[in-house]
């Protein structure tokens, strides 16, 4: 076991060590001299100065040694210092104290160790001055006399630190003092602010700079003087009073004080005064005053800008009502309160507004935004809100209830208030009358209704006399066509041909009235098909050319080489526009050439913008007149009208057929000179190629399916229409029966099958609708007939309405034996294709 010795605490010594305040101090070279020192003179390879608290040896100076210190337990000096003189151990390692010692046994190897005790000032023994070596030695009679003289000095260096302590402390003091002095100095002359110090008589002891250069005055120059030495004496009087007001009271003040500056300006400052109480318990005076001229002036500007918003505030013509963040109100402009009869004490700081909103209302509209929302909404002031959550402006419709319980609708914009930090500070609702807007709507709807009945009474009344005049017409041209297929004279023939003709122009006037009502509805639709533009472009002069001929005129088709040879679009309105171009250069030509002109004119990777010009010779338009010569119903003049007949439909109907098919239409004309009437349209590419066709033969051929007649069923009420398409039906080779109504129609499909039905739509006793709906009932999904709507109803829409009560196409009346011929075609052709409903299917 290590042998151990511990010195007896001592409250006096750690107190001594405490005031020389060395303890972890850095190195010294007035002690490591004495180190140095005794290691040399005692031929000694370590010299220590160490110093005992409580816990450790710590070593002031050191030669010799790495450690800086060890545990007390194992220090040789804990020996030394309980002794007045010098402890010499000759040989650790025989010596029972020293023997097991960690510092023997180990590093630094101790065989030799002589020390003697430091004292302070005071006496008490605080550490050792010792020398120590790893062989064992003897300490001689000299050596120990130069260990006792240098532990004398290292003792004296000791007892003097606390003096070089204090006067360090003192430095440093006064070094702080110093800095503090500046800092206090630059903190107060860079202050925006004036910053002042006076005595408790109102002398100035000091002036930071900012005062300095306001007042033009230095400080030094001012110590000493009261203000009523420097500036105007009713500034320094007021200046003053305030002084004495806070000295007598000891409390800080704030006022308002005006003083003009070196530049001639008055300052407005906020000068604060407070006590300071020096050491010896005298009151002086400190103050601070800051400049807020400019936030006088800020304040009287934002006074005027308030003044101005309440103005618009209260005259706007809407009623503006702010809330905080829980809805309660906080602003009620004096329309709220015209309006709603609430006064803005009455509301602010104690409703929120849903005190003029209706409750049924507002539960509805919770409902609704909860379904939106996909969240609970709390019924109240959060459904009106609820439509800012994403910062925007919500508007919404609202009936606001006075507080006399009567109703008007508004149309409240909501908008959410938020600070700096993003955070909701409140809500802003800016309502409006909308009674007029109301009443307004109203009226229009009432229009609108009116509008839309009398268009609908137009469309009935263009419907019900298309079908009245078809109807007829249908028997006219088929009951004449049939007698010029009989053996006639030149003059009935002659005469046949008139009615004919009579007819054709009572059909065309019919079509250019429903053509007229389609496009002013906006019902008119454009097609698309490929189609070849020269034989479109022949085939209207070959069929203008026996009208032309009568009249000593020929019509020549002039297409330019560049023009495409296949185009996609609307052949058929194309055509419409070209045979009404045509038809009246006929009209207003004698003895000429009427030409047909086509050129290109644009074209792009998607399609093709193309002139069409048909010119004469005629009479011409005079230029007074060409600016109406487009309009419905309108001629050169009303004389026109009287020599040559027609309506005057024809032009508008093509500008407004040329405008769907994207172009424009106009003419170039001079009274006496003939005319040039031109458009322009645009048609898709085709990627069709280019195919002869041959032309239908002069008659007919039989239509059959199967190496068989075709069995039509004829469902007709009017008696000559029943025996025009009977005639036409067996020119075609067909087997018909012909009945009068709907019900026969079922009988007789009861009795016999038949391949296609050709139903008139309106029929007494039973309608064609009702029929083909039994029809449909009575066949279920094992048969389907096809059935082919026959009506005079040529209005926009019939065809799909004719498609919907289950008929498979639609044919308007009158036509001629070609259509039905072409009709009869189709159902065959899908019949045997195996197509269903949507094209003409024969029963199956």
């Amino acid at each position: 076991m290590i042998a151990t010795f511990q010195p007896t605490p001592d409250p006096s010594r750690i107190a001594a060590l405490k005031s020389l305040r060395i303890l972890d101090t850095e190195r010294e070279e007035r002690f490591d001299r004495i180190t140095r020192l005794a290691a040399r003179l005692l031929d000694m390879p370590i010299a220590l100065i160490s110093l005992l608290d409580d816990h450790r040896q710590w070593f002031k100076s050191k030669v010799g040694l790495d450690v800086t210190e060890t545990p007390i337990a194992h220090a040789f000096c804990t020996y030394t210092i309980e002794q007045p003189e010098t402890f010499v151990v000759q040989n650790a390692l025989e010596d029972p104290r020293f023997c097991e010692n960690p510092l023997v046994l180990g590093s630094p190897d101790i065989r030799f160790y002589a020390g003697y005790p430091l004292s302070a000032s005071d006496g008490t023994r605080v550490g050792t001055l010792c020398v120590i070596d790893r062989q064992p030695r003897e300490l001689t009679t000299d050596q120990n006399a130069i260990l006792l003289e240098l532990a004398a000095l290292a003792e004296d260096e000791l007892n003097a630190f606390e003096l070089h302590d204090a006067l360090r402390r003192l430095a440093e003091s006064d070094q702080a003092w110093r800095e503090e002095r500046q800092a206090f100095e630059a903190f107060m002359n860079n202050s925006p602010s004036v910053v002042f110090i006076k005595d408790s008589e109102s002398r100035n002891l000091f002036m930071n700079r900012r005062g300095e250069e306001i007042f033009n005055v230095s400080a030094g120059a001012l110590r000493g003087k009261r203000d009523d030495e420097w500036l105007p004496a009713a500034v320094a009087k007021q200046s003053m009073e305030n002084d004495q007001l806070m000295l007598t009271s000891g409390k800080m003040t704030e006022v308002i004080e005006a003083v003009p500056g070196a530049n001639g300006e008055t300052y407005q400052w906020l000068v604060l005064r407070f006590p300071i109480l020096r050491d010896s318990g005298q009151r002086i005076l400190g103050g601070v005053a800051v400049d807020i001229s400019a936030r006088i002036e800020a304040e009287e500007a934002l006074n005027e800008v308030n003044t101005l918003q309440r103005a618009i505030f209260d005259s706007a013509n809407c009623t503006i009502i702010s809330t905080d963040a829980h809805g309660i109100i906080q602003t009620f402009n004096s329309t709220a309160e015209a309006w709603l009869g609430y006064a803005a004490e009455e509301v602010v700081g104690l409703a929120t507004p849903a005190l003029f909103h209706d409750n049924r209302e507002i539960l509805t509209r919770n409902n609704l935004l909860r379904k939106q929302l996909g969240r609970p909404v709390e019924p109240g002031f959060e459904t009106l809100v609820s439509g800012t959550s994403d910062g925007s402006a919500y508007e919404s419709e609202w009936q606001y209830v006075r507080k006399d319980g009567s109703r008007f609708p508004v149309s409240l914009s909501v908008t959410t208030l938020r600070d700096s930090n993003n955070k909701v500070t409140g809500f802003l609702g800016i309502a409006r009358d909308i009674t007029a807007q109301k009443h307004a709507e109203e009226a229009m709807l009432r229009t609108k209704e009116e509008a839309e009945h009398a268009n609908r009474a137009k469309s009935q009344f263009l419907a019900h006399m298309s079908h009245e005049v078809r109807t007829p017409l249908n028997g006219i041209i088929g009951v004449n066509g049939m007698l010029s297929e009989t053996a006639l004279d030149p003059e009935q023939r002659r005469l046949a041909n008139t009615v004919q003709s009579s007819a054709q122009s009572l059909l065309t006037i019919v079509n250019d009235i429903l053509d007229f009502s389609k496009i002013e509805a906006g019902h008119m639709e454009i097609e698309a098909s490929d189609f070849v533009i020269a034989e479109l472009v022949h085939g209207v002069a070959q069929l203008n050319s026996a009208r032309a001929a009568a009249k000593a005129l020929t019509i020549q088709p002039l297409i330019s080489h560049d023009a495409p040879a296949i185009l996609c679009g609307d052949a058929g309105r194309l055509r419409q526009v070209l045979n009404n171009l045509v038809g009246n250069a006929i009209k207003f030509s004698e003895n000429c050439q009427i030409q047909i002109t086509i050129n290109l004119v644009d074209e792009n990777s998607t399609s093709y913008l193309l002139r069409f010009a048909v010119s004469d010779e005629g009479i011409g338009i005079p230029i007074t007149a060409q600016h109406r010569i487009f309009d419905a119903f309108a001629q050169a003049d009303s004389s026109t009208t009287r020599q040559y007949g027609g309506t005057g439909l024809g032009l508008a109907i093509s500008k407004q057929l040329v405008e769907l098919m994207g172009g424009k239409i106009g003419l170039e004309s001079s009274a006496g000179q003939g005319s040039t009437f031109w458009f322009t349209a645009r048609f898709t590419r085709s990627t069709a190629s280019l195919v002869a066709k041959s032309s239908p033969p002069e008659d007919e051929p039989r239509i059959e399916i199967a190496g068989r007649p075709l069995r039509v069923l004829l469902a007709e009420d009017s008696q000559v229409n029943r025996m025009v398409a009977t005639h036409q039906l067996q020119k075609l080779g067909c087997h018909v029966e012909a009945v009068e109504n709907g019900l026969a129609a079922l009988n007789a499909l009861e009795a016999a099958p038949y391949d296609i039905v050709l139903m008139d739509c309106q029929m007494p006793v039973m309608d064609g609708y009702t029929a083909t709906a039994e029809i449909r009932r009575r066949e279920g999904a094992t048969r389907h007939t096809c059935i082919v709507a026959v009506t005079a109803n040529a209005m926009n829409g019939e065809r799909e309405k004719c498609l919907e009560h289950g008929m498979d196409d639609y044919l308007s009346k009158p036509f001629q034996r070609a259509d039905l011929a072409n009709i009869m075609r189709k159902a065959i052709a899908r019949a045997q294709g195996g197509e269903g409903r949507g094209g003409a299917g024969m029963t199956r």
